[in-house]
């Protein structure tokens, strides 16, 4: 969305034994954009993550947000980084020196590390330059062609630090949203820009981890003459052929969120790219960058593309703006869920059970869905299944709407279904409720 990798893993298909049919591609990863802390009403005005990290509340704010996230089934994220040569309390950070200064360099580190050690499997860095330093030239054209080096630096200087930092596979977007229209007027700058900056990127960190996002038709800038969107994906492909240099090992496409496409647009626009990508004899993979916040209609969608295409898809990733809403941008706080596609695209509901237990020495442990600690969890139904297995202590877990605890004698396993509501949970056994669990 437009705001004022380790390598590629590659994608086997599988021959059964005794059989003549390849499998199905793995799953794609679920995940979302994660770029702004919260939002109120529709406003995000200083709640930048990569602006404000260094804030007071707002690494352990952001830190709950991940843990609840992958507890909920998110394993893939995405972060915009908004530039140019001026910062501002948006959550726009300056490039000005062709380098990330602090204090943002060293918060992009700390929420990198946050984002592996809270257990993601990827992360996409969405550049978008703004202002002068932005080629599409939106919403007016301030472009300034002398700042592509700085754009350039800019995205050598931040590289080594997602890949150092982040989790094992992480993507570049060096353009987002930078695919060129055949009706935009600035559709010459652009194509420039990409082939001379994808040119720089491939000569010096090779193609396995580079994309460059592209808004699926239909478009919603197009007029009714326009149905496909301005033929964006081609135009990037020449774009990209025009480098001279292989091609990305993907293509990132976003199924615009704001104007509330149905699933048979969605379909239609996975179509579209997929035809594109097979008449310039591309097998490449599609990401889904972009797409409404946990709508069912748009996940079926997905769901039947992949059913029904040879292309796989790696990765679904929203945007926390949901169908409908009259906010322009942004409708959702984190922590984000996922459900509808998790259950559209993995298979089977979303997991809602807490797992843990009481050894004979009282040592207590629980475990939040898909396996990380249960440090953070967000509001909502779930089971929590617990082995006491000490005859001479209990389990106890209290908290908002909570008091539940197993006796002193009992041991044996427990279901307790419960309701949880925000607000701060501590469990443990006996009197000791040494362990606090969060809800958000």
């Amino acid at each position: 969305m437009r705001l004022a990798v380790a390598a590629l893993a590659a994608v086997l298909l599988v021959v059964p034994v005794g059989g003549s049919h390849a499998a199905a591609p793995p799953a794609p990863l679920i995940g979302a954009a994660f770029s702004r802390w919260g939002v109120a009403g529709c406003d995000t005005y200083g709640m930048g993550i990569l602006a404000t990290y260094n804030q007071a509340g707002i690494r352990r704010r952001v830190r709950l947000q991940l843990a609840a996230m992958h507890a909920a089934g998110l394993s893939s994220l995405r972060l915009m980084i908004w530039h140019s040569v001026h910062d501002d309390p948006f959550g726009m950070v300056s490039s000005q020196s062709g380098r990330l200064d602090e204090p943002y360099r060293t918060n992009l580190v700390r929420y990198l590390t946050d984002v592996r050690e809270a257990g993601f499997d990827s992360l996409t860095v969405d550049f978008a330059p703004q202002g002068p330093n932005d080629p599409i030239g939106t919403p007016e054209n301030l472009y300034e062609p002398s700042l592509f080096e700085q754009n350039w630096s800019f995205i050598k200087d931040v590289r080594p630090l997602v890949k150092t930092y982040g989790p094992t596979l992480t993507r570049i977007d060096l353009l987002s949203e930078g695919a060129p229209s055949d009706y935009w007027p600035y559709k010459g700058q652009m194509m420039a820009y990409v082939t001379e900056m994808y040119r720089r990127y491939a000569d010096a960190f090779g193609t396995d981890d580079v994309v460059v996002s592209a808004i699926a038709p239909p478009d919603p800038y197009a007029d009714i003459t326009q149905p496909e969107g301005g033929h964006r994906l081609q135009n990037l492909i020449d774009a990209l052929r025009a480098s001279g240099r292989d091609l990305p090992a993907a293509f990132s496409v976003h199924v615009s969120t704001w104007w509330g496409p149905s699933a048979a647009h969605t379909l239609y626009a996975l179509r579209q790219e997929d035809a594109t990508l097979t008449a310039n004899g591309l097998s490449q993979p599609l990401i889904v960058g972009e797409t409404i916040y946990n709508d069912p209609e748009l996940a079926g969608a997905i769901a039947e593309f992949r059913r029904t295409s040879s292309r796989p898809i790696l990765e679904v990733q929203e945007w926390p703006l949901e169908r409908g809403s009259s906010c322009r941008d942004f409708s959702v706080a984190p922590p984000f869920i996922a459900d509808a596609y998790i259950e559209a695209l993995i298979g089977g509901p979303r997991l809602k059970t807490l797992t843990g237990g009481l050894t004979p020495a009282g040592k207590v442990s629980l475990v939040a869905p898909y396996g990380s600690p249960a440090t953070a969890l967000v509001a909502g139904a779930y089971s929590v299944v617990f082995e006491d297995e000490s005859p001479m202590k209990g389990l106890r877990l209290v908290g908002p709407g909570v008091r539940l605890k197993t006796g002193s004698r009992f041991t044996g396993s427990v279901t307790w279904p419960l309701e949880l509501r925000r607000g701060v949970y501590w469990y443990g056994s006996g009197r000791k409720l040494r362990h606090r669990l969060a809800v958000l």
